[in-house]
C-alpha cells in the first residue's frame, strides 16, 4: 500500500503505475525494494537479501529470537539475551540440534569456532559436523556476551548450497552487535 496525500493505492512492486494528482498533474510511480534490506533493533544489526525473510520472535521477555531459513534446509539464528551471557550455552544447543541425526546413525565431529566481526568483537563457540551415506551437515552455535546480556549466533548447513552460504555470510559479515 502506497499513501499519496491521505489516497491509499495498491502497488505491486516493480509495476509502474499511473498516478493522477488533484491538480490533474499524472505522475508516473514504482515502488522498487533494494537488493540489500537492513535489520535493526536495540542488540544488532545487519544487512540481509530481499529473497530472504527475517522472522523476529520474542520467546520470553529478555529472549528475542532471529531467525532466517532458506528452502534448502539451511538457516541462521541469532537470539538475544537481556539478562543472561549466553556463551554457557553453545553446547547444549549444538546437542539439541544434531541429537536426533546421531541417533539415527550419523558421526559427529567437533571443532572449536571463532568469527571476528567487523567493529572487533569475536564469538567464540564450536561446530559440529555430522557425516552419514556420503552426506554431510554442519552445525556451528557461537556466542559473543558480557556479564548480564549476550547474542547467541547458530547456523545450519543441511546441504550444500554456494548461494545459501553466500547469503549467510553476507549477513555475519555485515552483523553489529550493540552490547
Amino acid at each position: 500500500m502506497l499513501l499519496i496525500d491521505g489516497d491509499s493505492l495498491k502497488i505491486d512492486l516493480n509495476k509502474s503505475l499511473e498516478y493522477k494528482l488533484k491538480s490533474g498533474k499524472k505522475l508516473n510511480l514504482k515502488l522498487v525494494q533494494p537488493a540489500l534490506l537492513s535489520y535493526q533493533d536495540e542488540m544488532v544489526s545487519f544487512l540481509y537479501p530481499n529473497t530472504l525473510s527475517i522472522s523476529n520472535t520474542p520467546i520470553e521477555e529478555g529472549l528475542t529470537q532471529l531467525m532466517a531459513m532458506r528452502p534448502t534446509g539451511n538457516g541462521l539464528i541469532i537470539q538475544e539475551y537481556e539478562f543472561f551471557n549466553p556463551e554457557s550455552l553453545i553446547d547444549l544447543m549444538l546437542n539439541e540440534m544434531t541429537k536426533e541425526s546421531v541417533n539415527y546413525g550419523y558421526s559427529k565431529t567437533e571443532e572449536p569456532f571463532s568469527f571476528t566481526l567487523n567493529g572487533g568483537e569475536t564469538l567464540k563457540g564450536k561446530r559440529a559436523i555430522l557425516e552419514y551415506n556420503g552426506e554431510t551437515e554442519t552445525y556451528t552455535a557461537f556466542a559473543y556476551g558480557k556479564k548480564d546480556k549476550g547474542v547467541l549466533v547458530v547456523t545450519m548447513e543441511t546441504n550444500e548450497n554456494d548461494e545459501d552460504t553466500r547469503i549467510f555470510e553476507g549477513i555475519l559479515d555485515t552483523l553489529k552487535l550493540n552490547l
